[in-house]
């Protein structure tokens, strides 16, 4: 409930921003300046939060489909990067920070979304 509030005041405040922007330098709400506007922060609220995925699981997982035939997986050292990863994953990181990464993904997929349909057509 705390992540889907936090999501809601960002949104809210960005587009309350980009209002705000647009007003100032338009003399009016020029929807193509929200639009776009919130598209580019959307897309940078997004950056954090998809720099923090896992990618050695992705590469170590997911290419031994791709190239099964030429790679030799071997599955106990797989399982003990795969563990060794997790310790430093649950001793380095903090709730809290999980919690603003999350929810500045969240934010900023949802301001995208909406910029779709502010912009005019």
């Amino acid at each position: 409930m705390r992540k889907l509030k936090t999501v809601i005041y960002i949104t809210v405040g960005i587009f309350m921003l980009l209002s705000l922007i647009s007003f100032i330098f338009t003399s009016s709400l020029n929807r193509e300046v929200i639009g776009l506007g919130g598209t580019f922060i959307g897309l940078i609220l997004i950056l954090p939060s998809l720099l923090f995925i896992k990618i050695h699981r992705l590469i170590s997982f997911g290419s031994r489909a791709n190239h099964a035939d030429i790679i030799i997986p071997d599955e106990h050292l797989q399982h003990k990067v795969y563990k060794e990863s997790e310790k430093e994953e649950d001793e380095s990181t903090n709730p809290k920070f999980k919690l603003v990464i999350d929810s500045l993904g969240y934010s900023g997929l949802s301001i995208i979304i909406i910029s779709m349909f502010v912009v005019p057509l």
